[in-house]
């Protein structure tokens, strides 16, 4: 470039200086010839400048939009795939609660609920709705008026469950192939009460018999629907899981959200007011959209498949989506080009996709184009009116003075190449990554308007580059802070086995085994005294930091109450616990406990089970495990002022407890099958447990989940304990 720079400076004063020995006209001619050749060697090069920084930013603007728009993409997906795969998991638990209570009516008190037909209930309140032929109960049959006040006992269920949906307009529900429904809403308006009033009209009932009702029993596990109410069209997804009486079919339970609550999450992390984003389910339906209208809208007349859509690039991507696949397609819709980033939702096998508008994410680059060119031409105007007025200036300049003449034909040709020379050897070295070089050039012209373009594009994209690292490193701290949570949590429960090698009277063995996201399973034990041993085993509501941190302040009220006070029996401790953790509990957090005093000289066995999963007792007279008799308590932190009863037992020689979470008997496999209860027990009563260890029988129960669960993703901590009383 410094060559080229040189050889138009002598060109230049060859021409002119030679045209002013040979004549006037000799001069004049050369001269016009040598300046309109600079004219066009300058405007080629300020043309393959401007189209090689054209090139990289456009090059630049499209990786950096794909890749932009398929982040934001995941992210959204990451986001409703959390909300309904824990819908999903809430719906399942309904079911399994709803399964309990119909399995075990002796363990339960027939309850009574209000009805919104006849007096009013409040948000978030359990009530209960009958068919048109049992509205009056006392016309009822004793059966059924039975079985609905056993079954209303799963209404403090519902209402826990309801709490974790606070911020959203949502509803839990059982719906009984009887006819009746158990339900609690968070309703924010009148007229939403005024819907749930009769069964005819309430969403989550009204015609029972419809598809949704039937895939879900055909399915036998749970299954997504949106329904639209008839006033405004707005929409509704309902998770229902089949629950069973025996082995038949006896309702279905389930979560129901208003979509409004998905489009938020999906609006807080949009590349433009225009994103357009919407999911797609295994049939190739859209389940919710961002339109109210077009084949990418949710269809109020009936489903539609986008695979059999006309338009052929929807019609490839939906097969691709359906297909499970995530990438990036360019789509034409309604006679508009866009790009479609398109994520799976694993949770419930759907697939999330968000467009954009190509023409408005590739705007910057023809803003740029239009500058460039718009520069280009000003300049090549101004440089042709500046040479010719410098042409006339030379040549009268020519006859008066010859050194004048030289003097200003040098300035002139620096002038007009040294400033292209300087911007196209900076745009060069911005090509290679110095996005701190500047360009100064100081002409008052196109060329320093282009100048000031070039570095204007220089610092947006360093500002965007910066801003896309910065998100990347707060992503990076969240997850280091997440492991740390982990460990920390790992850290605070015993893990040192044997536990207590100079005692003779008992064998024991624990362990846990996390899930990727910090969870609240915790297990405890300690000795009270020489004589007492203490057991612990919980399980925190919820995931993340907030469970873990809920976790050790409940691990260690525990342990403390049972140590440093005295507060009577077994119950009125819990009790106090149970206050204890309550009180400013504001984020409504709640554990589940099984909490259990050995004498080590008896076999006397105290304990108290807080809405935790029954323990397994293995009888040595009888060589067969079997569940324990467990009160059925309110969990902890949950409300104040609650009772808890005491229960004993007396553990006989070489007589096993077996505690677990429900990890264990809610462990998925692939199918989504539970682990349950019933395989468990089947597990426990296979092993011959007479002469093998605590520690063995924890590693039998440990290798026929991982058979079940096979290659699935581990969804909860799975946390077991082992207590061989040996007098």
């Amino acid at each position: 470039m410094g060559k080229r720079r040189i050889d138009i400076q002598r060109r230049i004063l060859r021409f002119l200086l030679g045209a002013g020995l040979l004549s006037l006209l000799a001069m004049g001619t050369v001269s016009l010839r040598s300046i309109y050749g600079v004219q066009d060697i300058v405007m080629e090069n300020a043309e393959t400048m401007g189209n090689s920084v054209l090139a990289i930013w456009e090059e630049k603007a499209v990786d950096q939009t794909k890749r932009h728009l398929e982040e934001v993409a995941q992210g959204k997906a990451r986001l409703v795939n959390h909300e309904l795969d824990f819908l999903k998991k809430d719906a399942q638990y309904i079911a399994n609660s709803m399964e309990r209570i119909l399995a075990h009516p002796e363990r339960y008190s027939l309850r009574r609920l209000p009805s919104p037909a006849g007096q009013r209930v409040s948000s978030g309140e359990a009530y209960v709705l009958f068919t048109p032929a049992a509205k009056n109960p006392e016309e009822m049959d004793s059966a059924l008026s039975e079985e609905i006040g056993l079954a209303s006992n799963i209404a403090d269920d519902l209402e826990i469950i309801l709490h974790s949906y606070q911020k959203y307009q949502s509803s839990s529900f059982v719906a009984s192939r009887d006819g009746y429904l158990i339900c609690a809403n968070l309703f924010s308006e009148e007229n939403d009460y005024e819907i749930i009033r009769t069964v005819e009209n309430h969403p989550a009932f009204a015609s029972r018999n419809i598809s949704r009702y039937q895939k879900a029993e055909q399915a036998g596990k749970g299954e997504f629907t949106v329904i639209y109410t008839e006033n405004e069209h707005s929409s509704i997804v309902i998770c229902y899981s089949p629950y069973y009486s025996g082995q038949q079919f006896a309702g279905v339970a389930g979560i129901a959200l208003q979509l409004d609550s998905l489009y938020r999450i999906m609006a807080d992390r949009s590349i433009s007011d225009t994103d357009i984003n919407f999911a797609l389910n295994q049939n190739g339906t859209v389940m919710f959209s961002s339109l109210k209208e077009g084949p990418l809208a949710v269809s109020f007349e009936g489903a539609a498949d986008l695979r059999n859509i006309s338009e052929p690039t929807i019609a490839q991507a939906a097969k691709d989506m359906v297909a499970g696949k995530s990438g990036i397609a360019r789509v034409t819709l309604e006679g508009r080009e866009y790009e479609l980033a398109y994520v799976p939702i694993p949770s419930v096998g759907w697939s999330f996709g968000t467009l954009i508008d190509r023409e408005k994410a590739m705007s910057s680059v023809k803003t740029a184009r239009d500058s460039i060119s718009t520069g280009e031409g000003n300049f090549a105007a101004r440089m042709h009116s500046s040479l010719v007025g410098n042409l006339w200036k030379l040549a009268l300049l020519l006859l008066l003075v010859f050194g004048g003449l030289y003097f200003r034909s040098c300035r002139s040709a620096k002038r007009f190449v040294e400033p292209v020379l300087k911007l196209t050897e900076g745009v060069r070295e911005i090509a290679t990554g110095n996005l701190d070089k500047k360009i100064l050039i100081n002409t008052g012209d196109e060329v320093e308007d282009l100048a000031n373009s070039v570095n204007d594009m220089t610092r947006d994209l360093k500002a965007y580059m910066e801003n896309l690292s910065h998100i990347t490193a707060e992503k990076e701290r969240i997850s280091a802070d997440l492991d740390l949570a982990a460990n920390i949590q790992t850290g605070m429960i015993p893990h040192r086995f044997p536990a207590y090698p100079d005692r003779t009277e008992v064998d024991l063995y624990a362990s846990m085994e996390a899930a990727k996201e910090v969870g609240g399973d915790f297990y405890d034990f300690y000795l009270v005294d020489d004589n007492h041993l203490a057991v612990t085993m919980a399980d925190v509501s919820g995931k993340g930091t907030g469970a873990a941190l809920f976790m050790v302040i409940a691990k260690t009220m525990l342990k403390d109450f049972v140590l440093g006070t005295n507060c009577g029996s077994l119950g009125e401790l819990v009790a106090r616990v149970n206050d204890q953790l309550r009180q400013e509990n504001t984020e409504r957090m709640f554990v589940t406990a099984f909490i259990g005093i050995l004498d080590l000289r008896t076999g006397m066995f105290e304990y108290v089970n807080a809405g935790h999963n029954p323990p397994l007792v293995y009888r040595a007279g009888e060589s067969r495990f079997s569940f324990l008799a467990v009160a059925r308590n309110f969990v902890l932190g949950g409300r104040k002022g609650i009772n808890y009863q005491k229960q004993e037992t007396v553990l006989a020689p070489g007589d096993v407890l077996f505690l677990y979470t429900d990890g264990v008997t809610e462990a998925l496999n692939e199918k989504e099958e539970l682990y349950g209860e019933d395989r468990l027990l089947e597990t426990l009563n296979r092993i011959d447990v007479s002469d093998i260890s605590a520690k063995e029988i924890l590693e039998a129960v440990r290798s026929d989940v991982a058979l079940h669960v096979g290659e699935a993703e581990q969804t909860d901590d799975i946390t077991m304990m082992g207590i061989r009383f040996l007098g």
